[in-house]
């Protein structure tokens, strides 16, 4: 019977270098790239520290995107509580994604189900939470039949902020101009 190895404490400071310079090998030479020396040398380690905190480099890169969807939930909450709340939420989404990451955790989840679960799980409660915000925003304006629903609203604001900071990422700004204003008008009439 094979015994479990000893692994390290998937909080400790090591390991959360470790999952930032996965991310940072991610996001600069993308999935192909990535390797336990790659990730170790951004995370100034050395690379057989990466396999003492992680079983492999699936489980690391699962910890990595489990940790940013953690942190995307946790500013979504952040953005309930806030005095303009979908604002906050719009805000949040135009400033706080990068562009390529998010675009090499989506290519890797064509490869890693794990990654593929994670989406879906963080998707869902992402989604359940921006529609709860835009909920309260319509009760609080008095709109009992908005023209559009919680849920659409919710993905308009995600997908539209996203592709605003992957189109400025790669330098094109046709239009953007004229989709944030429109964006600003809305979020003026609702809150």
């Amino acid at each position: 019977m094979a015994t479990k190895r000893r692994m390290g404490d998937p909080q400790s400071p090591t390991a959360q270098a470790i999952l930032d310079g996965a991310e940072r090998v991610l996001q600069s030479s993308g999935y192909g790239a990535i390797t336990s020396r790659a990730i170790a040398e951004e995370a100034g380690i050395k690379h057989q520290l990466v396999y003492y905190y992680f079983q492999d480099i699936d489980d690391l890169l699962l910890a990595a995107f489990k940790r940013r969807m953690a942190q995307g939930i946790e500013r979504l909450r952040e953005n309930a509580s806030a005095d303009k709340p979908v604002r906050a939420m719009w805000e949040n989404f135009t400033s706080a994604i990068s562009a390529t990451l998010e675009f090499e955790y989506m290519a890797l989840a064509n490869h890693h189900d794990g990654v593929r679960q994670e989406i879906v799980r963080f998707l869902t409660e992402a989604r359940a939470l921006e529609a709860a915000i835009i909920e309260r925003a319509y009760r609080e304006k008095g709109i009992d039949r908005p023209a559009i629903s919680p849920n659409a609203l919710a993905f308009l604001i995600t997908y539209c902020s996203m592709s605003l900071v992957r189109e400025k990422g790669i330098g094109c700004t046709v239009a953007h101009g004229e989709i944030e204003a429109l964006f600003e008008q809305f979020l003026n009439t609702l809150e």
